[in-house]
This record gives structure tokens, sequence and C-alpha cells, in this order.
């Protein structure tokens, strides 16, 4: 990897750090982050403090990869290191992600967890993408529902490949960014392919929390939103990319990033 394409990013990809200015350099693993980044064989650990809250944006391999519309799909990650997302007609849907792995596929809306795995358009009874229920997942769905998500022995059988954007915040936001996901579980409310997706939904638990102030611009797309958080948190922002693994660790989870290769 050459460099950094978006401004105020640090990215670690495994032995190496990419500073924000987009210069590449060997460095111990000494970042700011989380209360421990460790470098344990290949695999990162990243333990959380509840001080750092994340994006992760599905199906970007790294910072300068830019996803299709339909090959991404956007979670968060809450301070005390749990998956969180939002979805529509009971989880088949997101911005993207076919059920199948195959583009204009069909299928019904209650789905497997082992049909949920590739990128493409995602399958449903409801092809509009429209006024379908929407749905939050924790921990439990995913594992359920999604697991690629949340194994990196899954997400490494279908190249389900992760970009996690940490985020330094104060308690405070902490504490309002959970509450939203908190919120919107008990009332989840619609689903719309734009406007009341997963990534405009991830956008407005940012915005409550106060970290920032403005809604996604252009299309509502998780890469976008990425895009904009890394544009204006700038060294409050810290990327890993690579296969996904929440393990539990006391009242949290511990994330570990698996290299591709």
């Amino acid at each position: 990897m050459a460099g950094s394409s978006v401004p105020g990013v640090t990215c670690n990809v495994f032995n190496t750090v990419i500073n924000h200015e987009g210069s590449l350099f060997s460095k111990a693993w000494s970042t700011p982050g989380p209360v421990a980044v460790e470098r344990c064989n290949r695999q990162l650990e990243i333990r959380f403090d509840g001080l750092h809250v994340g994006l992760v944006v599905r199906g970007k391999t790294g910072i300068g990869h830019a996803p299709g519309v339909l090959q991404q799909h956007a979670d968060c990650v809450l301070p005390n290191g749990a998956p969180v997302g939002f979805f529509g007609d009971g989880g088949d849907w997101s911005s993207g992600w076919d059920r199948s792995g195959s583009s204009g596929s069909s299928g019904s809306s209650s789905g497997s967890s082992s049909q949920s795995s590739r990128p493409g358009p995602s399958a449903s009874s409801n092809i509009s993408g429209m006024n379908m229920k929407g749905t939050v997942f924790y921990y439990e769905d995913f594992e359920r529902r999604r697991p690629q998500y949340v194994s990196a022995d899954k997400a490494r059988e279908v190249e389900a490949v992760s970009t996690l954007l940490l985020v330094t915040v104060t308690a405070e936001q902490a504490k309002a960014f959970t509450k939203y996901w908190q919120d919107r579980r008990a009332q989840p409310g619609d689903f719309y392919l734009l406007g009341h997706n997963c990534s405009s939904h991830a956008a407005e638990a940012f915005i409550e929390a106060g970290i920032v102030s403005e809604g996604i611009p252009g299309l509502d797309t998780p890469d976008n939103f990425y895009n904009q958080l890394a544009n204006v948190l700038g060294a409050k922002a810290t990327s890993y990319a690579g296969y996904l693994d929440f393990q539990r660790a006391g009242a949290g989870f511990t994330c570990y990033v698996y290299p591709t290769s």
C-alpha cells in the first residue's frame, strides 16, 4: 500500500502505519487509540476503554478502496466494543450485500445466516427497497444472521473484508452514542434503501452524540460517510482493515483484526 488517499486518517496495515499526511513508514504499534492496540502474531487486538466508537464499512478493503454502491454496508461499534447495525426487512436489506452472492437474485425475506454472505444487491421480497420494517442488530443477531460480520473465520470463507474507523470521543459523547442505538433498537422505524438505510442511521448516531454536526454529503452510502468522518475528525480517527472478529470480554467485546493475506 503506497499511501493514504483519505486525508486525516491513520491506517494500521500490519507492520506499517500510514500517517494522515499519506507517508508510509515502519513503526511499532504505538498509535493512540483504545486502551490497547496490540500486535499478536499477525492479528491486531483492540481492547476498548469506553472512550472510542467505530464505523465499520463492509466491503471496503482499505482507506484507498471505494466499493461499489451495492457492495458496501455500514455498522457501528459501541464504546464497549459491541457491534451494532441497522437493517431492513428482518435483516435482509442494508445498502448492499446480497444474501446469496449473485446480483438480481431473489429469495425469501426470512433468509438464513449461511445466505447472507457475498457482495451484491440485497435479495428481498420487497424489490423496491422502500417502506420495509427496520431492525437493529446486536452481537447475537449478527452471530445468527450475518456471522461473517463478527467472525473472522466466517469472513475469510466468503472474503468479507471490512474497514473499521475508530473515533476518539468524550464520555458524554460515548453515552449519547450508546443511547441512540438503545432507542433505535426499541423503536427501529422503517427502512428505505435511500434516506433511512444502514449508513444514514449510523450517521444519525454520530450526530446525536455530537461527534459530527451534519449528515452525509451526497448519496448516503457507507463509504461517503467514512470519508466524511475521516475529513472532519482528522487525527481523532484511526482506520484498520481486514477480517473482523468480535469476542466477548467482560461486559463488552474485544475486536481482532486479521490480515487478508
